[in-house]
């Protein structure tokens, strides 16, 4: 925040790295060992909004959680089978789009609104929210 004019930021984290629990008093108290002082704005079941300060600046972190249980591969096997109808496994998905010639970009990319809100609701909500206040 002190180098850049950007105080909006987006994290998307696997599910694997935090605890259920105390996911977002995590979130923060890992803040504050840099020096980041956070205080959770506004929680969804898998979606936070954090107010930043560092001294003067004020930001805003937007923490998005992936993966059902682990991580976004999961996230990416449903939207394969949304969109192209084939059931993967989460850590099959680079392979299989690999083998198909498709790349992540264009899996995503050429996704309707719908199929990415079936398939990764926490980041189509907070891209939604993101897109209205930033």
């Amino acid at each position: 925040m002190q180098k850049y004019p950007i105080n909006c930021f987006l994290w998307i984290c696997d599910r694997k790295h935090l605890r259920d629990r105390d996911k977002w008093s995590e979130v923060v108290e890992s803040l504050k060992e840099y020096g980041i002082n956070a205080e959770i704005i506004n929680d969804w079941k898998h979606l936070a909004c954090f107010r930043l300060n560092i001294g003067s600046r004020e930001g805003f972190l937007w923490v998005a959680i992936s993966g059902e249980e682990r991580n976004i591969e999961e996230n990416l096997a449903k939207l394969i089978k949304v969109r192209l109808n084939l059931d993967v496994e989460p850590k099959l998905v680079r392979d299989t789009l690999k083998q198909r010639g498709i790349n992540m970009d264009t899996l995503v990319s050429e996704a309707t609104d719908e199929q990415i809100n079936i398939s990764m609701p926490s980041l189509f909500n907070v891209l939604k929210l993101l897109h209205n206040d930033c």
